[in-house]
């Protein structure tokens, strides 16, 4: 119950704040030329209304909006445009949960026994990941991702590992932050007793896909 509540409380902080402009022009731009995502992955998170465009203080930018039980549970924005880096969360995200991306036919099909959890520290990040996949031809699509918005709420994880029950690939940045909280994670995770951990620490390039 104090969970259900939870959720309702951020879905109605987060929707207060939220208001999606009525084209996606700009943001498909932006991550499809400029990050180098994956045209399919872009379209098909936008299909599923976990990608947006928004408008904000004026500037252009890219929502990644992620719902648990149809409602909102976190939102995070980046400015597309040259004149402006900002980047943060939307006041009243739910970091227990994060950012949760689930295999398209979850609904129905249920979570594959064999899928992984793959942690991510952003957004971009996992879809880039995700885009470099499916270059190698490597098959990601029965698994779940989780973004937790920083390294530091990487508590969204371990939420997810005990929910699911799923081995775990942490994607952190291959640097000191990433690291070493990276291997917090990883030890957590240990204690659960029934979830294997494996590491694949990225180096981010922030003009292109995750290498």
């Amino acid at each position: 119950k104090e969970r259900i509540e939870k959720i309702k409380s951020c879905h109605q902080t987060l929707k207060d704040q939220l208001e999606i402009d009525s084209t996606y022009r700009n943001v498909m731009a932006y991550l499809i030329q400029t990050r180098k995502i994956d045209p399919d992955i872009v379209l098909n998170g936008i299909k599923k209304g976990e990608i947006a465009q928004i408008t904000m203080y004026g500037y252009k930018s890219v929502a990644f909006i992620s719902k648990e039980m149809g409602l909102y549970s976190c939102i995070c924005r980046r400015a597309i445009s040259s004149s402006s880096s900002f980047k943060g969360d939307f006041k009243g995200c739910n970091y227990d949960l994060g950012w949760r991306v689930f295999p398209d036919n979850a609904k129905t099909a249920g979570i594959s026994p064999g899928a992984k959890i793959y942690a991510f520290e952003g957004y971009i990040d996992m879809l880039s990941y995700r885009t470099l996949a499916k270059q190698q031809g490597k098959d990601l699509s029965n698994d779940i991702f989780v973004v937790c918005g920083s390294v530091s709420k990487y508590k969204c994880v371990v939420n997810a590992a005990k929910e699911y029950s799923r081995d775990v690939v942490i994607c952190f940045d291959n640097d000191k932050a990433g690291i070493e909280l990276g291997n917090s994670l990883e030890k957590e995770l240990a204690e659960l007793g029934n979830v294997k951990v494996s590491k694949e620490f990225s180096v981010s390039d922030r003009k292109s896909t995750r290498l």
